[in-house]
Parts: C-alpha cells; sequence; structure tokens
C-alpha cells in the first residue's frame, strides 16, 4: 500500500523541478522541503529523488558523492505530471 505522505512529498517535489528546471543536488531538495514545513535530514530527499529517478521521470548526473537530478523530456516535452499510482 502507498505511504499518502510519501506521495504527497514527491508530487511537490517533482512539480517544484517542474517549474524551476536545472540541476536538483540533494540539499535543494532538503531547503525545499524544509521551506514547506516537512523537517528532513538528507536522506529523505535523496530516497525520493532517486525513487523519481526509478520512475523514469528524472535523470541522475554526476558521481554519487556529487549527484544532481534533472528532469527528463520526452522528445522535447515535458513527462506526464502523474505519479503512478499504487506506488509509494
Amino acid at each position: 500500500m502507498a505511504d499518502p505522505a510519501a506521495r504527497a512529498r514527491r508530487r511537490f517535489l517533482l512539480n517544484a523541478i517542474r517549474q524551476e528546471l536545472g540541476d536538483w543536488p540533494t540539499d535543494r531538495a532538503r531547503r525545499l522541503y524544509q521551506a514547506n514545513g516537512w523537517g528532513c535530514t538528507r536522506d529523505l530527499p535523496r530516497r525520493d529523488l532517486r525513487w523519481l529517478a526509478g520512475q523514469r521521470l528524472l535523470i541522475e548526473h554526476g558521481p554519487k558523492n556529487a549527484r544532481v537530478y534533472r528532469l527528463k523530456h520526452a522528445h522535447g516535452r515535458q513527462t506526464p505530471t502523474a505519479i503512478p499510482n499504487g506506488a509509494s
């Protein structure tokens, strides 16, 4: 069963990435979460970024110690807005 809080948080992050294109390192996502009431360490946004990349919504770039994520575009268009149902 999907965790509703995780789905909402990941949807929020994905929408922010779509609005503010460019490189999204873990720290940028962490600051976004903290500014919007999700107090967290780097682990939570790191897991969410990896999850979104695993869903093929983001692309990972760079070495493990300096990884950034970017929105994946399909044929010049942005990817669909939906996060798969049932995913946590």
